[in-house]
């Protein structure tokens, strides 16, 4: 029966975490303590025994050995892992250590582990967008060919991260204003990056443009009268847009516009130097010598571009290049 009683309170002392007063060799002294704290924390990844407990012995290495050992993964930050005394045991002898000569001492049978956890807001996540475009405002504009940007990008959620000293990086920018443009923010902990967030920007551009005035019809060459330069804004590039420095006298519309309309491709072309059914001057080269010849235009024809004409002492109709107002230059094949 009295063999019964010890096994019994033995096994009782096993799941409460503790050991006989001397360790299980029967030497009187405790080889090392270890001591949980009430509420044990970590940083992560690993649950260092060194971090939720405190460990007395007498001898160096093996409180080194100890402190560093891992009794398992932490938790996500912000959030707890359930440990137990036997699991503790358990790694002791899995890390070779003398497992019944170490006293341990917990709270209770099992405890939480808190992964320490901190958080970035959502805003300097967006902040440190906008810084990203700001540094690159200048070269878009340069691009651009003037004018100003406006932007203003979306708070994302805010990151939960691991205890320390963070910072928050950029990454890359994606895409070109005016649009949309991806910024791609890191945060990193002690140096070390941690997590990777899209911020998605929108951007505005915002430009003098010319701007039709009166209804305009096909052909019809345009004036400061019929067009005025207005400011726009514009969340994409028009295609061929006509610079503002351009004159608009040296333009025409290619179909009838309506008040409103932006001038770019589609809607205008370059005014003709040559017009059909008007008469040009053919120049073309004969060795060193340069002759002339009156002709008439077979089509319209912009400064560079090859048109037909026809000789009108000759009557021959060749290939030509507009050289000027109503001037074209003979293309020799």
């Amino acid at each position: 029966m009295r063999y019964v009683l010890a096994a019994l309170v033995a096994i009782a002392c096993w799941v409460a975490g503790v050991q006989p007063a001397a360790a299980a060799d029967g030497a009187g002294e405790w080889l090392a303590v270890v001591r949980v704290h009430p509420q044990p924390s970590v940083t992560g990844p690993e649950i260092l025994l060194g971090e939720i407990a405190a460990v007395e012995t007498d001898d160096p290495q093996l409180r080194e050995r100890l402190a560093g050992m891992s009794v398992g993964r932490a938790a996500l930050p912000g959030h707890r892992r359930e440990l137990n005394v036997g699991t503790l045991r358990v790694r002791l002898r899995q890390a070779g250590l003398p497992e019944r000569q170490i006293r341990i001492e917990a709270p209770g049978t099992t405890f939480q582990v808190l992964t320490r956890a901190q958080t970035i807001a959502g805003t300097e996540l967006a902040a440190v967008a906008e810084a990203a475009l700001r540094a690159r405002i200048d070269r878009w504009l340069e691009e651009l060919g003037g004018g100003s940007l406006a932007f203003k990008c979306q708070v994302p959620d805010g990151l939960t991260l691991v205890d320390g000293a963070t910072q928050v990086s950029t990454a890359r920018v994606s895409g070109s204003p005016p649009g949309p443009i991806v910024v791609a923010v890191v945060a990193s902990v002690d140096g070390v990056p941690q997590r990777t967030i899209a911020v998605r920007c929108e951007t505005r551009w915002s430009v003098e443009v010319w701007v039709v005035q009166t209804p305009v019809v096909r052909h019809q060459v345009l004036d400061r009268t019929t067009v005025a330069l207005e400011v726009r804004e514009f969340t994409s590039v028009p295609r061929g847009l006509v610079p503002a420095s351009e004159d608009p006298a040296g333009w025409r519309a290619v179909r009838p516009l309506s008040p409103g309309t932006v001038l770019a491709a589609g809607t205008v072309e370059r005014v003709p130097l040559v017009w059909k059914g008007r008469a040009v001057t053919i120049a073309a080269q004969a060795g060193p010598v340069w002759v002339s010849a009156p002709g008439v235009a077979l089509e319209d024809g912009r400064l560079g571009e090859i048109v037909r004409v026809q000789n009108s002492l000759s009557g021959y109709v060749l290939q030509a290049r507009v050289v000027g107002v109503d001037a074209v230059e003979a293309v020799v094949p």
